[in-house]
């Protein structure tokens, strides 16, 4: 007697899903919330920016380090911020779902 394929394919999905959370390295998802982070800055910058164009986010040097850093190394004008910020957060979800494309 075999028994119902469906009530095992659920607990088997189930099983799946705790076994990749178990896998994820701690030093890897350090690096998937320092990108949610970085990506969560730069959109904090960028709707600043677009919000109050007069007041010149760059004008600061400190601010201006930490959207260098955010950035990858560039210093993006005001109107691709949020664009940057997608990619940092889609490099986060990568990495936090263990995706090879993401490394």
């Amino acid at each position: 007697m075999k028994m119902p394929p469906s009530d095992s394919a659920a607990h088997t999905s189930e099983s799946e899903e705790a076994i990749e959370r178990a896998k994820r390295p701690l030093g890897v998802t350090l690096v998937a919330v320092w990108q949610f982070c970085k990506a969560g800055f730069l959109a904090l910058i960028s709707a600043i920016a677009l919000a109050y164009p007069v007041s010149q986010p760059y004008s600061s040097l400190r601010v201006r380090q930490f959207i260098y850093i955010a950035a990858h190394g560039t210093e993006p004008p005001a109107i691709l911020l949020p664009v940057v910020a997608l990619l940092a957060a889609a490099i986060g979800w990568g990495i936090w779902r263990l995706k090879y494309w993401a490394r």
